[in-house]
């Protein structure tokens, strides 16, 4: 968008002595014709500016004219940047782009020394433009408060969903939508992999104030559900860490991994154990132990217990 290149622009004049149009149009993307009548927008406006002709010159804001910044300190603009460059891997728009553009100094070293990279695409690039796809619709309905109808595909069944989108959280590896659903005061997480179908419908709605949840979880947590006491075998112990946390198991007999939890779905629990074989015994409790064997009978005879 215009605006965003224009502010864009200004900043980078505001921040070093003088700047050519052709580097400019390389940063912005768009041509010397654009860039040049983005300086007359800028002149109109009231800034006055002057160029430099020849190799090494370009064009700057007269000295008198620019403004006293509070600067921000080497770190502080670094972690601006990692969080930005981060959403870009996902949500690539033109706005993150002018803002990156906006804090990068003028040699553009600054992003590349940072000690943080923070991607949030996947490994599998088909994966990471379908995620892209969904995000950006969602953000198009928060941002127009527009109502999404949703496929959504759970562990329990297949359904259609009429959602007030509220927020776009990522949390543990994953990203949600966070909404209200149309028939319910309640919200609800629903994790973006799983929206099968979104379509946003020409049908506005009227946002509430609420907060976002900062302890939840769709599977296990540290203080929900019944108390789960499990012992993996060390050989897997990297997975474990992983998972829960080094602070959150400790050490068994046989150099075995003890791991104390709370969990309120004891369908998802026996469907992530399965996924350790051999690797996994259930210590508490009892009932869970015997759950789980059933479960493993029913999966080998195809018969109920």
């Amino acid at each position: 968008m215009r605006l965003h290149r224009l502010l864009g622009i200004l900043s980078i004049l505001l921040s070093r002595e003088t700047i050519s149009a052709k580097t400019l149009s390389e940063k912005f993307q768009v041509s010397l014709r654009t860039i040049y009548r983005d300086i007359k927008a800028i002149e109109e406006a009231g800034i006055p500016l002057y160029a430099v002709p020849g190799n090494g010159g370009g064009i700057g804001i007269v000295k008198e004219y620019k403004l006293n910044k509070t600067a921000l300190t080497s770190d502080e603009i670094n972690y601006l940047m990692a969080g930005i460059s981060g959403l870009k891997t996902i949500t690539d728009t033109e706005s993150l782009q002018i803002l990156l553009t906006k804090l990068s100094p003028p040699d553009s070293y600054l992003a590349v020394d940072s000690d943080f990279l923070i991607d949030f695409s996947a490994w599998n690039r088909n994966a990471t433009e379908a995620l892209r796809q969904k995000i950006n619709l969602i953000r198009t309905s928060i941002m127009s408060k527009s109502y999404l109808q949703i496929e959504y595909l759970s562990s329990h069944r297949r359904s259609n969903v009429k959602i007030a989108p509220y927020k776009i959280v990522f949390k543990s590896a994953a990203w949600y939508l966070f909404g209200k659903k149309n028939d319910s005061s309640e919200f609800y997480f629903y994790k973006i992999n799983r929206i099968v179908k979104m379509e946003i419908l020409n049908e506005p709605f009227i946002p509430v104030n609420t907060e976002v949840p900062t302890d939840w979880s769709d599977d296990f947590a540290s203080d929900n559900g019944e108390k789960i006491t499990l012992s993996f075998d060390q050989s897997i112990e990297y997975q474990i860490l992983d998972i829960f946390g080094k602070e959150n198991y400790e050490r068994g007999k046989n150099g075995s991994v003890i791991v104390i939890f709370h969990c309120a779905n004891r369908d998802w629990l026996i469907h992530f154990l399965l996924g350790f074989g051999l690797n996994v015994e259930i210590i508490d409790p009892p009932s869970l132990k015997k759950e789980y064997l059933c479960y493993l009978k029913r999966l080998i005879t195809k018969t109920d217990c």
